[in-house]
């Protein structure tokens, strides 16, 4: 506030400049006491004028939250999958990864001739669609949106496993339809399932439909591509 000494003495300040006459050292006290309030002035409106910006950036800001997240799914070959991910107040680019690995931000996934982004912008929808599944497809996959213009934070959403199935190939008895035998002695007869992921389940039945259980040594082996198996 002004007192009102202070007053008078801008008073005098400005019937000085206005009559050009010489400035006591009242006077010019007066006009440096004019100057720094319209200093202060100044740096108080430009703050205010900031902070309405900053209020104004703070109620558009909305943060980015996932409605609908991926979740683990399991597939069999040559069928189609589609993850769900869905998006609101998206601000940031959206992208897909394959064990971590960016399968790229629009929704024809260059590359991914199978893969495609389905939905539409206006809900919010990406989710991510693919065709014929082969083996190759199972993995872990996620959601992830970068940060916005505004800073939005980024988010990623949680990891969602497809599990590929492959049928095995039918079982086969390796020494044929027919073995022979002599009574009282051992012999093996061996049931072989390939391909299968996961492992076929081989059960041995006799005649009557009945389940065998004695003698039966069951194995699984990894074939060379790591993901089936060969069950015997």
């Amino acid at each position: 506030m002004i007192s009102t000494d202070e007053k008078n003495d801008l008073c005098e300040a400005f019937a000085s400049i206005k009559h050009r006459s010489r400035l006591t050292s009242r006077s010019a006290n007066a006009l440096f006491l004019l100057l720094r309030i319209s200093r202060e002035f100044k740096i108080v409106v430009k703050h205010w004028m900031l902070f309405l910006v900053w209020i104004s950036c703070v109620s558009a800001y909305k943060e980015q939250r996932f409605a609908i997240e991926p979740q683990d799914q399991s597939a069999v070959v040559g069928s189609r999958v589609t993850l769900p991910c869905r998006v609101e107040n998206k601000a940031g680019q959206l992208q897909w990864t394959k064990d971590d690995f960016g399968l790229g931000t629009h929704r024809h996934l260059t590359g991914y001739e199978r893969y495609k982004m389905i939905g539409s912008d206006e809900e919010g929808d990406y989710s991510l669609d693919i065709r014929e599944v082969t083996i190759d497809d199972d993995a872990s996959y996620q959601c992830q949106v970068s940060s916005g213009p505004r800073g939005e934070p980024a988010i990623r959403s949680r990891y969602a496993r497809l599990l590929v199935l492959v049928p095995p190939e039918p079982p086969k008895i390796i020494k044929g339809p027919v073995i022979q035998a002599v009574e009282d002695r051992e012999v093996n007869v061996e049931c072989v399932s390939i391909g299968g992921k996961p492992p076929a389940e081989i059960t041995w039945v006799d005649n009557d439909g009945g389940v065998l259980t004695q003698g039966v040594n069951y194995t699984v082996e990894a074939m060379k591509d790591g993901r089936r198996f060969t069950a015997k």
